[in-house]
């Protein structure tokens, strides 16, 4: 959140789009753009993993079909006091999408 209010990008977080079950982590609704942060839950365990996978492209599907763009973070990207790269991700985005 911190990094998108230095961005002066305006979200919502925990945001549920239209009537679907998927909750987005942040939306930029001036955007129609969903961020997701993927936490250490998705990382290496076996465990229901391939639930989780089913779920995350059931929830890209329903964004795409919202023309909602979706942009996936892992956690470890925002860890580090170098926030360069997930920038630069945002700065790649169309001009619509511009601050």
């Amino acid at each position: 959140m911190g990094l998108l209010k230095q961005l002066r990008l305006e979200c919502e977080a925990r945001v549920r789009p239209g009537e679907t079950l998927y909750t987005l982590d942040f939306y930029l609704a001036k955007y129609w753009l969903g961020i997701e942060v993927d936490g250490s839950i998705h990382d290496g365990r076996q465990t229901r993993r391939s639930e989780r996978i089913q779920h995350a492209q059931r929830r890209r599907r329903s964004c795409r079909e919202m023309r909602i763009s979706l942009i996936r973070i892992h956690h470890s990207e925002l860890a580090d006091d170098d926030l360069s790269g997930v920038i630069n991700r945002f700065n790649r985005l169309p001009a619509w999408v511009s601050r």
